[in-house]
């Protein structure tokens, strides 16, 4: 079997792992593949910034890491830490939680995207959505297939009444995340570019992805 990388070259599938570290710049997004039993860590490396996480079955696109499914199956939790497991929307496990320094993500707010932007008088400015767009166009998955994020380090607040608030993200410089796959995925992330009212410590900043 061949695998199509983001840059379209093709290579080999010889079962051999995918080892790789690279750097995505604040605001921008990045694809990259992963084999089962393989641990993607994310480290924020200066602190505050929030990063957009989504995934799909290497095998099956139609398969993909669902925040719906890992919400309900965390037993009247909202909040995601160490141990925890990462579900598909068949109900299959994707990756554990293996470490987390930080342990505050979000499981219910969608990406940022264009339309938004457009309603607050920003239009052209850079979103998660389009950066997952255009980061998964060469291997064939269309805007529409892209499922709600992971929101990792994103501190979402819910009060009595039901509503909500974002607070600050709480992750510091250094601090990290490290999943572990249980099955062979592509995943792309987005540095979220929101930086309305100081988000993401005003301005985004690059993070740390390592494949091992």
């Amino acid at each position: 079997m061949e695998l199509l990388l983001q840059d379209g070259e093709k290579v080999k599938d010889n079962n051999e792992s995918l080892k790789q570290e690279f750097i995505v710049d604040g605001g921008e997004g990045k694809a990259f593949q992963v084999k089962k039993d393989q641990t993607v860590t994310v480290t924020d490396i200066e602190g505050q910034q929030v990063i957009d996480f989504i995934a799909f079955s290497a095998n099956n696109y139609k398969e993909f890491l669902s925040v719906t499914q890992t919400r309900t199956n965390l037993k009247q939790q909202f909040y995601l830490g160490k141990n925890d497991v990462l579900l598909t929307n068949l109900r299959n496990p994707m990756a554990n939680i293996i470490e987390d320094t930080v342990e505050v993500h979000d499981l219910l707010i969608a990406a940022c995207d264009p339309y938004y932007y457009e309603e607050v008088g920003m239009p052209g400015h850079r979103s998660c959505h389009q950066n997952f767009v255009d980061v998964l166009e060469p291997y064939g998955i269309e805007a529409w297939q892209r499922p709600d994020p992971f929101n990792i380090f994103q501190n979402t607040q819910i009060r009595s009444d039901g509503t909500w608030f974002q607070n600050d993200p709480p992750s510091k410089a250094g601090d990290y995340i490290t999943l572990q796959f249980e099955m062979d995925a592509l995943c792309a992330i987005s540095v979220c570019p929101f930086d309305i009212d100081g988000f993401n410590g005003g301005a985004p900043t690059p993070v740390k992805v390592k494949v091992d």
